[in-house]
């Protein structure tokens, strides 16, 4: 089992299973798909938020709901961690994908 892998975004090695973010996929074949080879940096995988309508929750002072409690705080649902996929299951877009539509996503589609 081979765990250095190549962030898909950036193309940075990450060297052991904490140091970004792997699909749960990633080792293994989920029926007649092949294994996912899912991997970023924690600050290569972000949330598109231009075109999201799906509520992201934000960190918010106590005294006044509208105030940030700080500017890192920003990115917090945002952005992932390393190591976030050890704590949850995480599985990927083209995996997310997979299991709804029961196929790959072809490339280039605008439905897709």
């Amino acid at each position: 089992m081979m765990l250095n892998a190549g962030c898909l975004r950036c193309g940075r090695l990450l060297v052991s299973m904490t140091s970004g973010l792997r699909c749960a996929n990633y080792f293994s074949k989920r029926g007649t798909f092949p294994e996912c080879e899912g991997a970023w940096c924690p600050s290569c995988y972000t949330v598109a938020l231009e075109d999201d309508v799906f509520p992201i929750k934000r960190a918010v002072s106590l005294e006044d709901e509208d105030a940030v409690v700080d500017a890192k705080d920003n990115e917090r649902f945002v952005v992932a961690r390393a190591g976030d996929h050890l704590m949850v299951q995480f599985q990927c877009d083209v995996c997310h994908f997979r299991n709804i539509q029961r196929r790959s996503p072809e490339p280039g589609s605008i439905w897709d």
